[in-house]
């Protein structure tokens, strides 16, 4: 068969080459003159070589639609059951990102267009288009969470490669090195150098450790020597830049970038200077923008490191008990947590049931949108970094919104003791890969949209929690020293404003990146109108 592979390219070749270049039509009667069947061994000695060629790039090319194949095929039969909970772990989730963004968009660029099989692959990413992920929104994003549960949480790199993150499931998956080096590389992309440097390293891990093979992906050493060199620049670090440099020019001397960059760390390397260009400051800048945010309050609360409670007004209002003053729970009360008394803050346990939890989904999946915030300066609404999920307003207009809407309102007027004539709708959020919402305050501040509200004002919040988080995900009140751990049927509820209206800053609160599961809560903000005299106002100012 490989003879006849290599007989039907050399006449293809010979016969195309020919055409193209215009040539004469060939006279025949080669072999009646040894002169003239001469020229037959070097033009045979030119085409096994590029057939040799083609025959191992089309090899390369097959090895690595086998392992993308194969890798698929993994993954398909540990997602094939629970797919959520597969979903739910970072590795899992940024992996299956990168193969629809890089994997399978780009399989027909790699193979016979006219093959029918890839028609068929092409037609079925069309046909599939709007569910599918973008590069752009998606491959970066993906790369960005990994950041933000490193920074957040303090993970290495090694543990997410090696798919065993701390408090969390091992995963099956493991990171190749070309995956680490794109991770790199969306580090210097985002400005992220301390991490660069960080994925950099794993990535020559993987690289260096002959164990390891089988990780190492379509990664060339050539390519990693390169970012390796100028990542040790952008540190300052001119004698590892140095190192990597010449390792590269060991396997491409030709490297017009390794010869160029040669000269300038020698330079330094060998007068034992560092450089004073703004390049090479950019990672001990970016560890200084790191830090800052690692002694945030912000950080501390989602690595558990929160102060005790602190502000209470009278111990004695700390206290669990069952609420039974209402008709509905008469007969089996609803259990009560107070956390807090200024602001009152307090957890229902189990006061939503399962499958209310699944109505809210079901209902929301398909018009879930990604999640904006509020613009203070012009009260428009936008999406910003610091919130990252996808939510859904219920409209009442709609059957299916208001049956269940109207079903849970009268439950949550029987815990609060509050109307909910003049409440928002219900809003439902979804927290994917990293998904996690900064610190921020329910009401609006005066002069604002929402303290302006024709209904007054948000007086209070409920969240209900629609599904368990294996790890992250927790609600935190940093200057309350309060955390609640998402449990699916929970509910915490409390008062943006004093009785008085006035906003209390002390609710200042934040949703932690998830870093494994599917987090998903509904928020019910009550506004002040309608409730002048279930939340009467007293003499006291600070109540």
């Amino acid at each position: 068969m490989f003879i006849n592979i290599l007989n039907t390219l050399f006449v293809i070749y010979f016969f195309t080459s020919n055409i193209k270049h215009g040539q004469c039509k060939k006279s025949g009667n080669v072999y009646s003159a040894i002169a003239h069947m001469e020229p037959l061994v070097e033009i045979e000695r030119r085409l096994i070589s590029l057939a040799r060629n083609y025959i191992e790039k089309e090899r390369h090319e097959l090895a690595g639609l086998k392992q993308f194949a194969d890798q698929v095929d993994e993954a398909m039969q540990l997602s094939k059951d629970e797919p959520i909970k597969y979903l739910g772990n970072p590795i899992n989730s940024y992996l299956i990102i990168k193969r629809f963004t890089s994997g399978w968009v780009d399989l027909a660029d790699r193979l016979n267009d006219n093959d029918e099989a890839i028609q068929d692959i092409n037609d079925l990413l069309t046909a599939n288009d709007m569910y599918l992920p973008t590069y752009e929104q998606d491959m970066v994003g993906a790369t960005q969470a990994i950041f933000r549960l490193q920074d957040t949480y303090n993970i290495t790199a090694r543990e997410i490669s090696d798919g065993k993150i701390r408090g969390v499931r091992p995963s099956t998956h493991q990171f190749s090195a070309r995956d680490c080096l794109d991770i790199a590389e969306g580090g210097h992309y985002t400005q992220k150098y301390v991490r660069m440097q960080e994925w950099l390293q794993e990535a020559n891990r993987l690289m260096q450790d002959p164990m390891l093979e089988h990780r190492q992906g379509d990664l060339e050493l050539s390519e990693l020597y390169e970012y390796m060199g100028w990542g040790f620049y952008l540190a300052n670090n001119m004698t590892e830049a140095l190192r990597f440099t010449d390792l590269l020019l060991e396997l491409d001397p030709e490297s017009d970038f390794a010869i160029r960059n040669k000269k300038i760390y020698t330079f330094y390397v060998e007068r034992n200077l560092t450089s004073q260009d703004e390049e090479s400051t950019y990672v001990d800048r970016a560890q200084l923008v790191l830090d800052h945010f690692v002694n945030s309050s912000y950080v501390k609360a989602c690595r558990n490191n929160t102060p005790e409670m602190r502000s209470i007004v009278n111990m004695s209002n700390i206290k669990s008990f069952y609420h039974s003053s209402s008709p509905r729970y008469i007969l089996k009360p609803a259990k009560v947590t107070q956390y807090h008394d200024n602001p009152e803050v307090y957890l229902f346990h189990d006061v939503l049931h399962e499958w209310e939890s699944r109505k809210f989904k079901e209902i929301a999946t398909p018009r879930l949108r990604p999640a904006e915030v509020i613009d203070q300066s012009n009260d428009e609404h936008i999406t910003a970094d610091y919130r990252v999920s996808k939510n859904l307003f219920f409209d009442t207009a709609l059957p299916e919104d208001r049956n269940i809407s109207n079903y849970i309102d009268g439950r949550i007027e029987e815990l609060t003791g509050l109307s909910m004539y003049y409440a928002e709708n219900y809003q439902v959020n979804n927290y994917g890969l990293g998904g996690q919402y900064e610190f921020h305050i329910d009401h609006g501040p005066p002069g604002t949209y929402l303290d302006n509200h024709r209904n007054g004002n948000r007086l209070a919040t409920l969240l209900f929690y629609l599904s368990d988080v294996e790890k992250g995900g927790h609600t935190v009140f940093t200057k309350l020293g309060l955390t609640f751990y998402p449990k699916r049927g929970d509910a915490v509820f409390w008062y943006n404003l004093f009785r008085n209206g006035t906003g209390n800053y002390e609710t200042q609160h934040a949703s932690c990146p998830v870093l494994s599961g599917s987090k998903w809560v509904v928020n019910k903000w009550i506004h002040a109108h309608g409730n002048e005299f279930n939340r009467r106002c007293t003499l006291n100012q600070m109540e």
